[in-house]
């Protein structure tokens, strides 16, 4: 709680030295790429996987057309898909997992309308919902069937084990419509460190964010 505490903080220091700020919100869809898949140990094809966003960015000129900005935004990422071990179907199961992200993009702005920017950011997961369907009974490589969500002290006493923390560094890249106050933005996000699930085979959360927002001060 400490971290996020200093997270907000900067956010907050951050944008007041800014000229324009925002608001903005939108739909993610994400999925995981499996590394166990090159070894033939499970497979996980990917459904479409909806999810929120929303959040505020400040943004500062460092000349005619290149940007900086900061931005403190929530999040869902996770899962969807049929679970496959050893080469025996195990059901259906979807994850979400929802974030509190602080990161900083460099931009550059290309036109009157166009934009392009990349950066990275560092999230902390505030919650974490599975849901298994069509399960094998007392199967021993999927989960029992139903919905399990893990919040606050459940996420560190029963999801967190084998040294997994909340936290969840990221790299972003995108590309923006700029129509003067309103903005539309379309980003990839992978995550760099995924300590909330297992890395045995260094599996890979990816992120596809689109939201609208609207820029103060402008």
């Amino acid at each position: 709680m400490k971290h996020l505490v200093l997270l907000l903080s900067f956010f907050l220091f951050s944008t007041h030295a800014f000229s324009q700020f925002g608001l903005k919100a939108g739909l993610t869809h994400s999925f995981i790429s499996l590394g166990s898949e090159e070894i033939g140990f499970s497979s996980h094809e990917t459904e479409f996987n909806p999810g929120l966003t929303a959040g505020a960015f400040g943004k500062l000129w460092l000349s005619d057309v290149i940007f900086l900005n900061p931005e403190l935004n929530f999040y869902q990422t996770g899962s969807k898909g049929p679970l496959n071990a050893l080469g025996f179907e195990q059901g259906k199961q979807a994850a979400l997992s929802s974030f509190v992200n602080l990161g900083v993009n460099v931009g550059y702005q290309l036109g009157d309308v166009l934009s392009f920017a990349v950066g990275g950011g560092y999230g902390y997961l505030l919650a974490h919902k599975i849901t298994v369907t069509g399960s094998p009974e007392n199967s021993f490589f999927a989960p029992e069937n139903g919905t399990t969500i893990y919040t606050g002290s459940s996420i560190d006493n029963d999801l967190l084990d084998d040294g997994r923390t909340r936290y969840a560094a990221n790299l972003t890249g995108g590309v923006g419509l700029n129509f003067e106050s309103l903005i539309i933005d379309l980003r990839y996000q992978r995550n760099l460190i995924m300590g909330y699930y297992d890395t045995l085979f260094e599996d890979v959360q990816h992120t596809i964010l689109l939201t609208v927002g609207l820029m103060f001060g402008y």
